[in-house]
């Protein structure tokens, strides 16, 4: 069945509206994105894509969370040998989303450039480190998965991750109370939560980063307030 644009929205709406009456703000963030998973799928198969290509939700998206006013975050992982005459085909997925409404940041890589990207730019390694497959070959993000893990320090990236968020803080004057603050740039924001539940996470080998996680906690707790010993546990929690 095509996709109709209309009926897209009007239900991704009435999600979205679902929300006031059960308080389920984990819920809504899984449904929203089950109901883009379906759209970009669909649309994948109708591009008719080499087999040997996937879709990869990456970021928050790629955790089977979006919030309502988040992109779509997607790594078009294929190998350099099939892009070219792969092109037309990624176009026309690309441009489908785009009619469909979707808000989509994409990348188009292979294995090697992925690598590359994540050893050299810190969003990339950090993107990368929530993958979840939506279409197409399975054992490429496998092997990719493997050897991210492989080429990763977890210890060097969960500091550079921390002076990452102090640095952003500095920018708003480190206080969540300043007027007109940026969402996602202020303390206790969504990136600022985000940073100790992505940094603990299985993905990081914990006995690592132990006590940097203990730190970066803190950090996030009100400069007026001692940390809270279940946030120094269980890491910080944002919804």
């Amino acid at each position: 069945m095509t996709l109709n644009r209309d009926r897209w929205h009007v239900e991704r709406t009435r999600l979205i509206a679902s929300y006031h009456p059960r308080q389920d703000p984990r819920g809504l963030l899984k449904r929203l994105a089950e109901h883009a998973d379906r759209a970009l799928i669909q649309l994948w198969c109708e591009a008719k894509l080499p087999p040997e290509a996937s879709l990869v939700a990456v970021g928050g998206y790629g955790r089977g969370e979006l919030y309502p006013g988040s992109d779509l975050d997607l790594l078009i992982l294929i190998d350099e040998a099939l892009e070219a005459s792969a092109r037309p085909a990624l176009e026309a997925f690309v441009c489908a989303c785009w009619n469909l409404g979707l808000d989509i940041g994409h990348a188009v890589r292979s294995h090697e450039h992925c690598l590359h990207e994540a050893a050299t730019e810190l969003t990339v390694q950090t993107a990368l480190l929530e993958v979840r497959l939506l279409a197409g070959e399975a054992s490429q993000l496998q092997a990719l998965r493997a050897a991210l893990e492989r080429q990763r320090n977890a210890g060097a990236f969960f500091e550079a991750k921390l002076l990452e968020m102090r640095q952003r803080h500095l920018r708003f004057d480190d206080s969540p109370y300043s007027l007109e603050p940026h969402d996602l740039a202020c303390p206790r924001s969504r990136h600022a939560c985000d940073l100790g539940g992505t940094c603990s996470s299985r993905r990081l080998n914990p006995g690592r980063v132990q006590n940097l996680a203990a730190g970066a906690a803190t950090a996030l707790d009100d400069p007026y307030q001692p940390a809270s010993t279940e946030r120094q546990t269980r890491g910080p929690a944002c919804l």
